[in-house]
């Protein structure tokens, strides 16, 4: 894959094939690294038992999901599968050309709180 990356411009549309389906790609100028620490971080505990079976493979990225994951966050079994990874997210927003924003999608929040945080900043 790092060989294909090194032969694309970013700023292009690419049509790629992914699992027998079609979809659009523009690749942006810069890479986004996970940081492996957190995901890390993440697996060193147990899945707790009020975890739905069908998410708790998620469980050990809640970090990368949210950075301060223990600081009073809480998921339903959607907010897993749907929330951005912040990393993701921090990207997105700081991109953003808006003094202001209404997320009337938001689900856990994962972009909301990056687009607050970045107009927080600027100010």
């Amino acid at each position: 894959m790092d060989k294909y990356l090194q032969s694309v411009e970013p700023g292009k549309f690419y049509l790629i094939n992914h699992k027998k389906r079609a979809i659009f790609v523009k690749f942006t100028e810069q890479r986004l690294h996970i940081n492996h620490k957190l995901y890390e971080k993440g697996k060193k505990t147990s899945v707790p038992a009020d975890i739905d079976e069908s998410v708790r493979k998620y469980y050990p990225k809640r970090y990368t999901l949210f950075e301060q994951f223990d600081s009073g966050i809480q998921m339903d079994t959607v907010g897993w599968f749907s929330v951005t990874p912040e990393c993701v997210a921090r990207y997105t927003a700081q991109r953003l050309p808006f003094d202001h924003i209404a997320d009337f999608f938001s689900g856990v929040g994962g972009n909301s709180i990056q687009v607050a945080d970045c107009l927080k900043s600027s100010r």
